[in-house]
């Protein structure tokens, strides 16, 4: 059923009509919660944020704080968050948010672990490879 209302929701989207995008895209998480579904709840969040940023900014840092607190309590994989993260960070600096200091530490953090993880895999093949 969310994905029925994310699908709405994104019709609302394409036609500018932003509050219905939010609505439906709240409908969503709602029904996602209920079973609960995680990647399904932050989906609903992340674009109901980014949607409606621009229309109400108040209503979008509310979203956004929802959302990076089910980001920490479900995932751990949390560099496959990337674009929640960034619509978390975007929606604080428009709001000049103090927390996003602390979403800037976290995206650098995540940053800095990939650039070491590639590194770390380059030099696994290089080795592989004089073997």
């Amino acid at each position: 059923m969310s994905l029925l209302k994310y699908s709405e929701a994104r019709k609302f989207r394409d036609e500018k009509k932003y509050d219905e995008a939010y609505k439906k895209a709240i409908e969503g998480y709602i029904l996602a919660k209920e079973f609960p579904h995680p990647t399904m709840m932050c989906s609903g969040l992340n674009n109901a944020a980014w949607w409606i940023r621009n229309v109400d900014k108040k209503k979008a840092l509310y979203i956004a704080n929802l959302l990076e607190y089910y980001l920490g309590y479900y995932f751990e994989d949390l560099p496959k968050m990337y674009n929640q993260f960034d619509t978390i960070f975007e929606i604080y600096f428009m709001n000049n948010n103090i927390e996003i200091f602390e979403i800037t530490d976290n995206i650098y953090k995540l940053h800095n672990n990939i650039l070491i993880l590639k590194l770390m895999i380059n030099s696994i093949n290089l080795s592989l490879v004089i073997i």
